[in-house]
């Protein structure tokens, strides 16, 4: 299995003799379970590695692996689920070796049912190992932090994951993009990859832009037209436009800085036809009106597009 952030290292060195309990935290929650799930597998491998082709890694990989038991939930977690805990420690480990409990996506844990995890993590048994996967460690109570490893698992590079997508078989326009967006989480670089939605956005947020940089008196028409076209997805129109305004501002300090790497023209000619202080206050609009969006979903569609687009519109005057 191919680690998720450099991490990878420590969790590598303590796959032989584990501790009894770890906070994994990353940007992404499905970064951190699929952290959890390598680790955990890692302790089962034969070699600590995780190799894919070892016994104990087939099985896992199978899910076979008697000694591993992972809880989760589409919701919350309740406390129904977190007493399958016992059940599972009652017997020995049939491998002889270390037994995992993972816990994925814990921060759906319920207040009752962490308070229940509390009593078996304070004193664990001999040989079994707690797993916590979460994007946030607040939501998990002091008293279980407190008795956890925390790690922090750091993100990837734009250039590692986009070499990560390219080797999945994503063109390289498509994996630029998505790297840049997904703020170094892998799961979220490939969700904006395979969102064939968000692409038709960026069109038509790069429609918008272009729009704004070539014609000295854009038709309010065209534009709403454009706005329209994002329907229900409005606040991610909203951030593709404020994106390319925002490449255009660091335009001068070269292309690795770019959140839209496939985009470079329209980003260069919205970088010549506006001035930063211009740019600056389109963003302010872009991102308030995103806010706006968000808190107000009964908001008047045509209403929320007019008044954006007058506002930009002024801001070109």
């Amino acid at each position: 299995m191919t680690a998720l952030y450099r991490a990878r290292d420590f969790l590598m060195q303590s796959a032989a003799v584990p501790l009894s309990a770890y906070l994994l935290c990353a940007r992404g929650a499905e970064d951190a379970v699929q952290a959890g799930r390598e680790f955990a597998q890692r302790i089962f491998c034969e070699t600590h590695t995780a190799c894919g082709h070892c016994l104990a890694c087939r099985k896992f990989a199978a899910g076979n692996q008697p000694d591993y038991l992972e809880i989760t939930a589409e919701d919350q977690i309740r406390i129904g689920e977190v007493r399958r805990i016992p059940e599972f420690l009652a017997s020995a480990s049939y491998g002889g070796g270390y037994r995992c409990i993972h816990i994925a996506y814990a921060s759906r844990l319920t207040e009752q049912a962490q308070n229940y995890l509390l009593k078996t993590i304070e004193e664990p048994p001999a040989g079994v190992v707690f797993l916590l996967s979460l994007d946030n460690k607040q939501k998990i109570l002091a008293t279980i932090r407190s008795r956890c490893m925390e790690v922090v698992l750091e993100p990837q590079s734009r250039g590692e994951i986009a070499a990560m997508l390219r080797a999945e078989g994503i063109l390289a326009e498509q994996a630029a993009y998505a790297a840049a967006w997904s703020g170094g989480s892998p799961a979220e670089a490939r969700r904006i990859a395979a969102d064939a939605e968000l692409s038709d956005i960026r069109t038509h947020a790069e429609a918008i832009a272009l729009r704004l940089a070539t014609k000295r008196r854009p038709s309010m028409f065209l534009l709403e037209q454009d706005f329209s076209a994002a329907g229900k997805r409005m606040g991610e129109l909203l951030y593709a436009l404020s994106s390319l305004f925002a490449d255009a501002a660091v335009w001068p300090m070269g292309a690795a800085l770019l959140s839209n790497p496939d985009r470079q023209q329209t980003v260069a000619l919205l970088a010549q036809r506006f001035t930063l202080r211009q740019i600056q206050r389109i963003m302010e609009l872009l991102n308030q009106r995103a806010e706006t969006r968000q808190r107000f979903p009964q908001f008047r569609d045509d209403l929320f597009r007019k008044s954006l687009i007058f506002d930009i519109l002024e801001v070109m005057a």
